[in-house]
């Protein structure tokens, strides 16, 4: 029976099997990891801007989503749930330097997915590119050894969640305070 135990450690076995094997995939994986999602957010600074008279509502609702996602949800859960990081409970050392706090769920997850959420809701094609930039940073944090693959399927569903919620019920809000 295959459980998301079983398959956060089939990512991570595979992950520990590539690591250090080849210097050009690490050097990939650090890159994608831990600095990937600030290209992210300049193009979204470049978005606001782009956005001339139609900012304010695109940045609120951004800015809701990501506050929603990253810092009240996923830092409840964490709160409530402590789960270990897949270095600290197979004691071995990360591509990426990390501190042992909670791992569940990704924030870089919850943060990334809730802003493309935002951006594909109010252009498309752009929200594509960042649904694909913000899977590149999750997945690259699994390979790096500082995230079970749930925690960035948990990541991603409440970043996505946040997302559609500030939205979908934050248009009315907006209209309500003539922000447009």
């Amino acid at each position: 029976m295959i459980t998301i135990d079983t398959i956060d450690t089939f990512f991570l076995e595979l992950a520990l099997a590539v690591a250090g094997k080849w210097k050009l995939l690490d050097a990939a994986i650090i890159f994608l990891g831990k600095y990937f999602q600030w290209p992210l957010v300049l193009l979204f600074v470049v978005l606001v801007v782009a956005r001339r008279k139609k900012w304010l509502p695109f940045l609120l609702s951004s800015a809701s989503a990501v506050i929603l996602s990253r810092l009240v949800i996923v830092e409840l859960i964490r709160f409530l749930w402590h789960r270990d990081r897949p270095f600290v409970e197979y004691e071995f050392t990360p591509l990426i330097a990390h501190n042992p706090a909670a791992s569940f769920p990704s924030a870089h997850a919850a943060f990334d997915f809730a802003l493309a959420s935002v951006v594909y809701a109010y252009n498309r094609k752009l929200g594509i590119l960042f649904f694909a930039g913000s899977a590149l940073v999750a997945f690259s944090r699994v390979f790096a050894g500082v995230h079970w693959f749930s925690d960035i399927l948990a990541g991603a569903f409440i970043g996505i969640l946040s997302g559609w919620i500030v939205v979908h019920y934050g248009k009315g809000l907006l209209r309500k305070f003539n922000v447009q």
